[in-house]
């Protein structure tokens, strides 16, 4: 039966709507899932921002650890630096030097970049007399200090040190370091002053040109250390100009005293002069060795010179004798080596040339000048004196011993004892003892010149003649009162040692101990004896008294207190014995 064409419509427009419904759904699932794509990325974004900002907040916050704890082990750091300092500079005041420096050494690997351990360090060695190792801890500085301001002044007391020494190749060396490192007027003095003792005056006036000196120093005015030194030095470099030489020392005149050293007094011109003690950073006494007695017998011969211009070599000679009563002898060749020729029978001119080439170390040709002198006639001792002290550098024993002896024959009395302790010291050193005693004994009373007493007394104590040491001691009823008050005038505290060292060992040897500590406390009270000589006395009592503990405690003590080697040597002796 066939549809009525009615019925087929409606079923082609169903078929139609279904088409229509199943077209429109495709398009809504297509829209949707259009729609979808876009919220998916926006999420895919955020998790990706939000992962970003995670990291970044995690690496803030990690790195703001590692700087929080950067700064605290920093502060931490300079504390513990400044701990260590303290205890280090505690430890120095008690004289107790290789603490010292242990604990300073433990600052610089505490802080290698702050300078203050660094000096402290060089300070100690160079007061210990062990210049090398403090040279290789400035270079140390130099590697480590962010700031080498210090480096200059490091190597200024290095300078200073090799200077004091004698040494002038190193006080050059490290004199024009410090230059290096921007030090100006002292590095400037002492390097001037170095090839003045060189005898090189070319560099020396290269060294002392003003433009190296700052405008206060160089002010006609001015007193001060450096200002002092300066024109000093002026004064040794102006050559020939006795009128500006003879108006400096008597303007400089004032500022030297009878012990060399600057006074805290007035000066005969009215000025006020800085007080100085004779430290490390205080040159005046090791520029201007001279004695005011010295002083005034180069100013007396350089007005003498002046009046005597129509005799060009005997200006050129008392000249030379200025720059060795100044202390600068060295400086004498170049006055005199071209007048040698000429000097042939003059021997006063003669003895000063020897005397300036025996100070440059240049002692054959010292030796041949000085024979010189003494063919040309020489009637001075002092002749005779450097011709022996030539000849010893020269390694000829006999003819300095020759020498010595014409030199006692050509002194006067009261310059004879002095020579006689010098000849038996030469007479100790290279023969005996036995010698050397022979030679004391031409001191007719040697009670009046103490030095030679001692070094009598001590060369008998080492051969072990203790009855005559003491016996030598005791000939001289007021000994220890005088030669006390000797010392406490300072007339002979260079040897005060010396003298306790003596003594002890003749009450040691009697087994006097108690006498012996007495005497010890008495001289370190009256701070006339060095705390090494001390401890090592009380070291040596105490061994003595088989307290080995207390006489190992103290002789090591002995040795961490000496400053150039002789105590430490005797107590190295001691303590190898325990």
């Amino acid at each position: 039966m066939k549809k009525p064409k009615l019925f087929k419509k409606f079923k082609k427009n169903r078929n139609a709507n279904e088409t229509e419904d199943k077209n429109i759904n495709q398009s809504q699932e297509k829209e949707e899932k259009q729609l979808e794509k876009p919220s998916e990325k926006i999420k895919s974004k955020l998790i990706s921002k939000t992962l970003f900002i995670l990291t970044i907040t995690a690496t803030v916050l990690a790195s703001g650890m590692i700087l929080y704890r950067i700064y605290f082990s920093k502060i931490i750091n300079q504390n513990r630096y400044a701990t260590i300092i303290s205890e280090a500079k505690e430890l120095e005041s008690k004289s107790e030097y290789t603490s010292a420096l242990l604990k300073y050494s433990e600052a610089v690997e505490t802080i290698s970049s702050e300078p203050e351990a660094y000096t402290e360090i060089v300070k100690i060695l160079l007061l210990k007399n062990r210049p090398d190792e403090a040279a290789e801890i400035i270079k140390s500085a130099i590697i480590n200090l962010r700031d080498l301001t210090s480096i200059g002044e490091l190597y200024l007391e290095l300078a200073e040190f090799y200077y004091r020494s004698g040494n002038y190749e190193k006080s050059l060396e490290y004199g024009k370091k410090a230059i290096e490192y921007g030090e100006k007027d002292r590095a400037y003095i002492i390097t001037t002053a170095s090839y003045l003792k060189q005898g090189d005056l070319s560099n020396a006036k290269k060294y002392h040109s003003t433009e190296n000196y700052n405008a206060t120093t160089l002010e006609s005015t001015a007193i001060s250390q450096e200002s002092i030194e300066y024109k000093f030095l002026s004064i040794l470099l102006v050559g020939e100009d006795y009128e500006y030489i003879e108006e400096n020392l008597n303007l400089l005149s004032g500022y030297i005293s009878d012990e060399s050293t600057v006074g805290s007094t007035q000066s005969s011109n009215g000025n006020n002069v800085i007080e100085y003690e004779n430290s490390a950073h205080d040159l005046i006494h090791t520029l201007i060795l001279a004695t005011k007695s010295d002083w005034e017998t180069a100013l007396q011969n350089v007005i003498t010179a002046k009046e005597n211009s129509d005799d060009p070599l005997y200006q050129k000679t008392l000249l030379s004798s200025v720059y060795y009563e100044l202390g600068y002898p060295g400086m004498i060749p170049t006055l005199l080596e071209s007048e040698r020729e000429s000097m042939k029978n003059y021997w006063d001119g003669l003895y000063l040339l020897g005397v300036g080439y025996y100070y440059l170390g240049d002692y054959d040709q010292s030796a041949r000048v000085l024979n010189d002198a003494i063919e040309a006639g020489a009637t001075d001792k002092n002749v005779y004196l450097f011709a022996a002290r030539s000849y010893i550098n020269i390694d000829d024993k006999e003819k300095a011993d020759t020498y010595y002896g014409w030199a006692l024959d050509y002194s006067e009395k009261n310059e004879k004892n002095e020579l006689i302790y010098e000849y038996a010291q030469f007479r100790e050193e290279y023969y005996d003892i036995n010698s050397a005693l022979k030679i004391l004994d031409k001191i007719s009373k040697i009670e009046d010149y103490l030095p030679a007493l001692l070094f009598k007394a001590a060369l008998l104590s080492e051969e072990e003649r203790w009855d005559e040491a003491k016996k030598l001691v005791d000939s001289y009823p007021d000994f220890d009162k005088d030669y006390i008050a000797l010392i406490e005038e300072e007339y002979y505290k260079d040897i005060t040692d010396e003298y306790l060292l003596i003594k002890s060992s003749i009450l040691i040897n009697e087994g006097s101990h108690d006498q012996v500590e007495e005497l010890a406390e008495s001289l370190r009270n009256r701070r006339l004896i060095q705390d090494d000589t001390y401890y090592y006395i009380k070291g040596l009592v105490s061994f003595h008294k088989g307290d080995l503990t207390d006489g190992t405690h103290y002789l090591k003590k002995a040795i961490e207190l000496d400053r150039i080697g002789k105590i430490s040597e005797k107590a190295s002796q001691v303590l190898a014995k325990i």
